[in-house]
């Protein structure tokens, strides 16, 4: 029916359907961008967040080797008075 009729314009419905067609194309890819950047931001805040996380880990295992060295440190030197006080005895 709508074919027959005289207002009827193929050319006009053509381009009509072609530009719906289009943009739900860049529509679609649009779509398809963003939720590549975001998966792309939530690679990067995961990486930072490991990365931050080592950084406070390897931290904190210096803080330890730390507190060892020194305890090691006023052993050896508590060691020394009471064999300096033996030996004044």
């Amino acid at each position: 029916m709508i074919l027959d009729s005289k207002e009827y314009d193929e050319e006009c419905a053509k381009e009509w359907l072609n530009t719906i067609i289009n943009e739900r194309k860049e529509r679609e890819e649009n779509e398809r961008r963003n939720e590549e950047i975001q998966e792309c931001r939530r690679q990067e805040e995961i990486a930072e967040q490991k990365r931050q996380e080592e950084i406070a880990e390897r931290r904190h295992q210096e803080e330890i080797e730390l507190r060892k060295l020194e305890y090691e440190e006023r052993k050896r030197k508590e060691e020394m008075e009471f064999e300096l006080q033996k030996i004044r005895l």
